[in-house]
């Protein structure tokens, strides 16, 4: 009777093999979308500073023009370089308050740059001073709020 010498691997070592390669591929795949969610992150923040910088060079040409009985609480119209009422001479409506409704703002404080993400903008003037608070605001990834916030004042 001949012997058949059986080389190979069994079915034990071939179901650890692949649940070490499933480790190991399961581990670059979170690190590779980890990554991933910060880099959008960062992008969505850069392009929130970009705005709220371009709302600070409108404020800057804009700010003599106030009194301490403008309004509160507005934005500054790209195109027309106008003022856009957010509170009516109050403060900032409700939605700029509220962290998970931000329906109130008009067409004219909403930005979509390229990436598709909606800012909405608003600035705060801090009542008879030259204080004013930037905001911007967006839905980020995960349906998750965020805010860029700003400072500036004017010294006359």
């Amino acid at each position: 009777m001949t012997q058949w010498k059986e080389r190979g691997d069994t079915i034990v070592e071939v179901l650890i093999a692949m649940a070490v390669v499933s480790m190991v591929l399961g581990g670059a795949y979170a690190s590779v979308n980890r990554s991933t969610i910060q880099t959008r992150t960062a992008q969505e923040r850069g392009e929130a500073l970009q705005l709220l910088q371009g709302q600070v060079e409108r404020l800057k040409g804009a700010v003599g023009t106030f009194d301490n009985t403008d309004i509160k609480s507005f934005c500054i119209n790209e195109s027309a370089n106008a003022r856009v009422d957010l509170s009516g001479g109050g403060t900032l409506p409700a939605s700029v308050n509220n962290e998970t409704d931000w329906s109130e703002y008009p067409p004219d404080c909403r930005k979509a740059p390229q990436g598709g993400v909606i800012y909405n903008l608003a600035i705060s003037r801090a009542a008879n001073s030259n204080d004013f608070a930037l905001y911007a605001r967006w839905e980020g990834l995960g349906n998750v709020n965020q805010e860029v916030r700003l400072a500036y004042r004017y010294y006359q």
